[in-house]
């Protein structure tokens, strides 16, 4: 088996200096993040809840959201619900689980395509010992997953954030675990939705497998024409944020249950120890035209 080497990209900063100069801050489009923050709360019934005062809590709170969209190849579909029933299954993550204060999780699967399209595959499981784990890696093994229409990560994420609503037991963390091979083609615009889940003090990770992807125009930020879509470049900068917010990227099948294991590991601890960092930096000169990939 060939040996993988994890590159793992963190979010360190969301508005850096050097970009936040150039941010818009002209009024309307304050607003116009108003009434769209407004929508989402709207159309997904985000905002607070409570759970039992006598709940004893979990150390995180986790929504796997998986790309079913038309752009993933049936073997894309098959490995990722693969890839997340087998990491629920091995021995790593089950001592990442019993090792933290509560040594209890909570996490659901959920899976999306375009606007309307996203169902719930396994409801909120706490997760606790073997046998937890078991039945939570049952139900993604469970049925084949079924291709969707478009790429809607706006829609998928805000559908990812509204699962908290119904957690039922309280965490310090929550975090959407948000996977795909494109970008935002149809729906909502992601920039107000991301910023309207990330001021619910969500962190968002991000998972990336390009295997599939094709040359799409306009390209991303200064590349030459041309040249190939940079997904994780994408998600470094119009996805992934929070606290602690990174994207971990799978470049041939062969990869996708080992990154797979591996990343869900790293959510659950929230201390990536043993990772050896992608180089990361702040250009000024780099552009963040997520605006261009949302649909027209």
């Amino acid at each position: 088996m060939p040996q993988c080497i994890w590159t793992v990209r963190r979010n360190f900063i969301l508005w850096p200096d050097a970009h936040r100069a150039s941010r818009p801050k002209v009024g309307f489009v304050r607003l116009a993040k108003l009434f769209a923050a407004a929508w989402l709360a709207i159309t997904y019934g985000l905002g607070s809840h409570h759970a039992h005062a006598t709940d004893a809590g979990v150390d995180v709170a986790l929504v796997i959201a998986g790309d079913v969209s038309g752009s993933m190849v049936p073997d894309e579909l098959r490995l990722q619900r693969d890839g997340f029933a087998a990491a629920f299954r091995h021995p790593d993550v089950l001592n990442v689980i019993g090792s933290g204060m509560t040594g209890r999780i909570a996490v659901t699967y959920i899976e999306w395509a375009g606007p309307t399209e996203q169902r719930i595959i396994a409801p909120w499981t706490i997760i606790s010992n073997r046998a937890d784990a078991d039945a939570f890696a049952a139900l993604l093994s469970a049925a084949a997953p079924i291709s969707g229409g478009g790429t809607s990560l706006s829609s998928g994420m805000v559908f990812a954030a509204a699962q908290f609503r119904t957690l039922g037991t309280t965490t310090k963390r929550q975090t959407i675990d948000i996977s795909g091979d494109s970008f935002n083609s149809t729906g909502p615009a992601l920039a107000p939705a991301r910023e309207f889940v990330l001021g619910m003090g969500i962190t968002i990770n991000g998972l990336t497998f390009p295997m599939s992807a094709v040359h799409y125009p306009p390209n991303y930020g200064n590349m030459p024409s041309g040249s190939a879509f940079d997904l994780v470049r994408y998600y470094e900068d119009c996805v992934i944020g929070g606290a602690g917010g990174f994207v971990m990227n799978v470049k041939e099948p062969a990869q996708f249950i080992s990154v797979i294991r591996r990343k869900v590991a790293l959510e659950i601890a929230a201390l990536p120890a043993n990772v050896e960092y992608a180089d990361f930096r702040v250009d000024a000169g780099r552009a963040r035209n997520c605006v261009d990939f949302d649909a027209r």
